[in-house]
């Protein structure tokens, strides 16, 4: 029913820990490796996956296409070594894929930032990562890759409620560094020739904001918003960046006007409502923003990112109803926000 596809390199302390309940529910486990100099293909091969060499170019589309392309099984999950899921998620995709209707191509799951070896909910989002196999579901740009149909245009899908944890940013001290480096120069290499490359840029500036290089990464934000096309979904992603960035060095007219224009594209976007509602509270507008949140608390149900769209709301308005003074719902939210953010590391390995 199911192939996992990776590409790796020197990942054998991850491979450990995210294999083993792959290998155990899936029906294959195709590993390529570009090129380790570790023990990654001894611990690949010994915990069950099938291990292949692919001669690194520089294009991690090529490597993608070519893990696909050894794949059996009528559905893929693509994975990366510093991504884990919990062994009942993994069993649980394959009894939804199972009953999945014949008109379904391919699902979204939630991607949430866990510091390594924990499943801690962080900051999440949502992006394609189970497909058909037999519907010519390709990967493209060496950067970045993206999965598109054979017309080129990108893959979408339902969002499924099973998380990925993704350790990538939680790496030790030394890997994280040259993690970084890596990232750095691929990414100015491109841009070199790519100046206004929408995709390329979101990645930098997501980037230089890990690295707190604030101003840099607002404006490589800004590029990603001047050239996203037709591309609403990074456009409206970059433009929330930009206004919470604002918030941190200044920019407080300019993210009321990202803010803004978030909610032009998404007008329910608890985000940028996030953003209005704190400059309204730092300028003593406590009313509209309370107003602004709550109504928008009303408005959200179930959500890929509960720490923006639930926690963070509640601790506006705590704040907000602090500074009017009714400390009773002051309290009332903080301890609503205390409780959601137990929720949802109620299962956590922490």
């Amino acid at each position: 029913m199911l192939s996992v596809c990776m590409i790796v390199k020197n990942e054998a302390a991850n491979l450990k820990l995210t294999l083993p309940q792959l290998v155990k529910h899936a029906a294959e486990v195709i590993v390529v490796d570009t090129g380790s100099s570790d023990e990654t293909i001894d611990v690949a091969e010994n915990l069950g996956a099938k291990v292949y060499n692919f001669e690194w170019i520089s294009d991690f589309a090529a490597a993608r296409n070519y893990s696909l392309s050894l794949a059996k099984q009528p559905w893929i999950l693509w994975l990366d070594a510093d991504e884990y899921l919990k062994e009942e998620d993994v069993a649980g995709l394959i009894e939804e894929l199972k009953k999945t209707p014949e008109t379904i191509d391919a699902y979204q799951l939630i991607i949430t930032e866990s510091p390594f070896n924990q499943t801690v909910r962080g900051s999440s989002y949502p992006r394609v990562k189970v497909f058909r196999r037999e519907r010519g579901l390709h990967f493209e740009r060496t950067i970045n890759e993206q999965l598109v149909d054979q017309s080129g245009k990108a893959v979408d899908g339902e969002i499924l409620p099973i998380l990925i944890y993704h350790w990538g940013r939680f790496l030790s001290e030394q890997k994280m560094t040259e993690k970084k480096a890596r990232y750095y120069r691929m990414y100015n290499d491109h841009l070199r020739d790519h100046a206004t490359d929408p995709y390329v840029n979101f990645l930098l500036a997501d980037l230089l904001k890990e690295d707190k290089r604030l101003v840099e990464a607002y404006a490589a934000y800004g590029i990603t918003v001047e050239h996203a096309g037709f591309d609403g979904k990074i456009k409206k992603e970059a433009l929330i960046k930009m206004a919470e960035i604002g918030l941190k060095i200044g920019k407080f007219k300019e993210s009321v006007n990202c803010a803004k224009e978030v909610l032009k594209i998404d007008e329910q976007s608890v985000a940028a409502k996030n953003v209005l509602a704190t400059l309204l509270v730092g300028v003593g507008q406590v009313e509209p923003a309370i107003e602004m949140l709550e109504e928008a608390l009303n408005q959200t149900g179930e959500t890929v990112d509960p720490i923006r769209d639930k926690i963070i709301p509640r601790v506006v308005l705590a704040d907000a109803y602090a500074r009017k003074g009714d400390q009773e719902k002051a309290a009332r939210y903080r301890a609503e926000a205390a409780k959601l953010e137990e929720k949802y590391n109620a299962h956590s390995t922490k």
